[in-house]
């Protein structure tokens, strides 16, 4: 039996519906359409998405409590802030306990191995094995996309048998798999814990257009454009640069920068701005720092065009972001701001 032929039965979907949804993809004449290795990751993005809307439910059909949509982004929201990958899991298996009743996505680390698992919230055996296979390859493809790293396994514990996988789950982690496993795990070096989480909100979109394709075969070691442009811009402040400047030091000419930023979903004006803005935020909320050496550290001419681009980015003047953001009941009251903060 195939993974896919797994999946159609454990959401107890009838064979021809199935059939179907696969004639859909216009598979080759000469290959099985109920095997896995038959799909590219693009056709099996497809299925699954036809699967999901099928059964109104993120994972579809494979737990007692379904995942409504919208799941997966207030997920993805909740792990952002965690600025490390221990930090976003952890939020992670809290928000689950919201989520499910069935299970939980436990956290153990000895020896310097970490190991995440999903443990059933029962004795009773109401989780199907490939419902939570497939949740853990969610858990490390939700890891890579956090670190913008593929992270290295030691091992993978799945409950499915090999023979029922075509062997193609091999091929979705890089780390040996053991099978008919008593859990779904994941092993790792836990200093994978300590790992900075580098994606932003403005990631966001791109990662649930791509899914399931992108957690499932997850390749995110290469950095992406955007982000060594955003680096270039932070280490020349309070230096601005323009296009040419930072294609140049990107060894890019203007316009391949351009095009691989569309490509990435973005412009150069709007990495631009999102850095200043990021920067701007946590200066604004942590510290004291007078209004006018946050708008020079940042690169801008004035104070005057310092609150215009903020009030733009935020809707907020500097002044006010501060106050509010600084005056809460476990903090004292900051002293007045001065009149030109307003």
């Amino acid at each position: 039996m195939s993974f896919v032929e797994a999946l159609c039965r454990d959401m107890g979907i009838p064979s021809l519906a199935m059939l179907k949804a696969l004639q859909a993809l216009d598979l080759p004449d000469d290959r099985d359409p109920t095997c896995l290795r038959a799909l590219s990751t693009t056709q099996f993005t497809q299925l699954y998405r036809h699967l999901v809307t099928l059964s109104n439910d993120e994972m579809p059909g494979l737990f007692p409590r379904p995942f409504r949509s919208g799941a997966l982004r207030l997920t993805c929201m909740t792990l952002l802030e965690g600025d490390t990958l221990c930090k976003a899991i952890r939020r992670w298996s809290h928000l689950l306990r919201q989520l499910q009743d069935s299970f939980v996505l436990d956290i153990q680390t000895a020896d310097g191995r970490c190991t995440l698992l999903l443990r059933p919230t029962s004795d009773e055996p109401v989780l199907k094995p490939i419902a939570t296979d497939l949740f853990i390859k969610l858990v490390h493809g939700m890891a890579c996309w956090l670190t913008g790293k593929t992270v290295p396994v030691r091992r993978v514990m799945l409950r499915t048998s090999h023979a029922h996988t075509c062997g193609d789950l091999a091929s979705w982690f890089p780390g040996p798999i053991r099978f008919e496993q008593a859990v779904s795990a994941l092993e790792l070096d836990d200093s994978w814990l300590a790992q900075p989480v580098v994606r932003g909100k403005q990631d966001l979109d791109a990662f649930l257009d791509a899914a399931p394709g992108n957690w499932i075969a997850c390749q995110f070691d290469a950095e992406r454009l955007h982000e060594r442009l955003r680096r270039h811009l932070a280490d020349l402040l309070p230096a601005s640069a323009t296009a040419d400047s930072a294609a140049a030091a990107l060894h890019l000419s203007t316009r391949s920068l351009h095009r691989r930023l569309h490509q990435e979903q973005t412009t150069f004006q709007r990495v631009k701005d999102e850095l200043r803005r990021d920067l701007a935020m946590d200066k604004l909320t942590r510290g004291a720092q007078p209004l006018s050496a946050i708008a020079f550290e940042l690169g801008f001419d004035s104070i005057t065009s310092f609150h215009r681009a903020f009030k733009g980015w935020t809707g907020e003047t500097p002044g006010v972001y501060r106050l509010q953001r600084q005056h809460t009941p476990d903090q004292q009251a900051p002293h007045a701001p001065h009149a030109q903060e307003g």
